[in-house]
């Protein structure tokens, strides 16, 4: 069988990118209601959410390209940074909502994304970030199990 740009394969393709795209964007609308401005990077968010969140984290979720809107270099802070700002991002979804079930997995989120950035910069001295991490895992507390939920979710301060 011959495979040219209109044959078979390329339409297997064409049809698997498709559903693909549906899936993704079913999903995001499941998630988000229709209408809610999101984010333009490489990682979706909600706008609003997105932008109480410190420069550095603006390149991930807004494809900003500049310095000061990046995280630290892999060189000073290792490869698992990006997980900080996802963190943060649940860290203010707990702090915005009132169910106690959401902000439970929120912040379950937020504790693991903490641990996961604090592992990977303990190799680097040097990262600036280590103070801010320290900081707010000692607010959030210990990671908890997958089957546990908090007593009572933490007192966040709000944000900044």
């Amino acid at each position: 069988m011959k495979t040219t740009r209109n044959g078979p394969l390329a339409v297997a393709a064409a049809t698997a990118l498709a559903l693909l795209s549906f899936n993704a964007s079913a999903w995001l609308q499941e998630k988000y209601p229709p209408g809610t401005p999101m984010s333009t990077g490489k990682f979706q968010a909600p706008l609003a959410d997105v932008m109480q969140l410190p420069k550095y984290c603006m390149y991930q979720y807004m494809g900003w390209d500049a310095p000061k809107y990046r995280m630290p270099d892999p060189q000073i802070c290792g490869h698992g940074t990006n997980h900080w700002c996802d963190g943060l991002l649940s860290i203010n979804k707990a702090r915005a909502t009132l169910d106690e079930r959401k902000r439970a997995g929120y912040l379950r989120n937020a504790r693991n994304q903490v641990q996961y950035t604090k592992t990977a910069i303990s190799k680097y001295p040097n990262c600036p970030l280590h103070k801010e991490v320290a900081a707010m895992e000692q607010q959030l507390g210990p990671p908890l199990p997958p089957s546990l939920p908090p007593s009572r979710p933490p007192s966040l301060p709000p944000p900044k």
